[in-house]
């Protein structure tokens, strides 16, 4: 789950809570309006957007009842190392299900988060145990899905899909976390893989002087260079709204007020 700053109409302070499910369908919006101008999407391409779109689908029965940190909603990047895995690997096996290349790509991702994880700060000899587990548990599932698109592709084509179609997951998963985390008045860079790069840079007003969410009409991305088909995308992700309290357990959060707000963007080149 992603815990957005936000504040309400009448200046109160709140959170909104935009689930990784919802988090992951906007980065699937982006990678199916891809137009392969300056990273072709691997082909089955229909099977690289589905990868994308459902690449946290692991976190669907951890949402139903989001746990708390410090009496705050527990955010995406302060799980439990077990649990994160459990997500993880919940959500390789939906990838799998796709096809070889979906499993692979997901899979990929989630290694190099392990691995990061791993190498940011000394750990306890359990934790680096079950990062070693994971890690080496994904690269014997993915030699059988690079053989699988080997098989279906021929031997240098499967290797360069795969590799690729890693970085595309990555690159439309950082992009979709740049929209939802917070608000954006700066323009950001996001890489893709070694081959390309997509500036971000927002224009208007993402926030009205109270600092509440902008109107629709209000939040313009402009893209350069443009990697989209046609000369506009309208995007956006729904969060639950609850007040910036401190909640003593689960039930006081899903017992909490809430509003569903949309967050929209149009994206054009730029």
């Amino acid at each position: 789950m992603i815990r957005r700053p936000f504040h309400t109409d009448s200046g109160g302070d709140a959170w909104m809570l935009i689930s990784q499910v919802e988090h992951a369908r906007l980065s699937g919006a982006l990678a199916a309006a891809w137009s392969d101008a300056i990273a072709p999407l691997p082909e089955p391409r229909e099977e690289l957007v589905a990868a994308v779109t459902r690449h946290d689908d692991g976190w669907l029965a951890w949402e139903l009842r989001p746990t708390v940190l410090e009496g705050r909603p527990r955010e995406f990047l302060e799980m439990p190392f077990d649990e994160a895995l459990a997500i993880w690997r919940r959500s390789i096996a939906v990838a799998q299900n796709v096809g070889p290349l979906a499993g692979y790509a997901v899979s990929g991702h989630f290694s190099i988060l392990a691995q990061a994880a791993k190498d940011r700060e000394p750990r306890s000899f359990a934790w680096l145990d079950l990062a070693d587990e994971f890690l080496e548990e994904q690269t014997d599932l993915q030699a059988q899905w690079r053989a699988a698109c080997q098989a279906r592709n021929g031997a240098e084509a499967g290797a360069e899909r795969t590799r690729r179609a890693v970085d595309l997951l990555r690159f439309f998963d950082f992009a979709s976390l740049w929209f939802c985390r917070a608000p954006r008045t700066e323009a950001e860079t996001i890489v893709i893989g070694r081959e390309a790069a997509v500036t971000f840079r927002p224009e208007g007003k993402p926030e009205s002087p109270e600092g509440t969410a902008a109107k629709p009409e209000e939040v313009t991305v402009k893209l350069d260079p443009w990697p989209l088909t046609g000369d506009r995308l309208e995007i956006g992700v729904t969060g639950r709204v609850v007040p910036a309290v401190d909640y003593a357990n689960p039930d006081a959060l899903a017992k909490a007020p809430s509003t569903d707000v949309r967050l929209r963007w149009t994206l054009l080149p730029g």
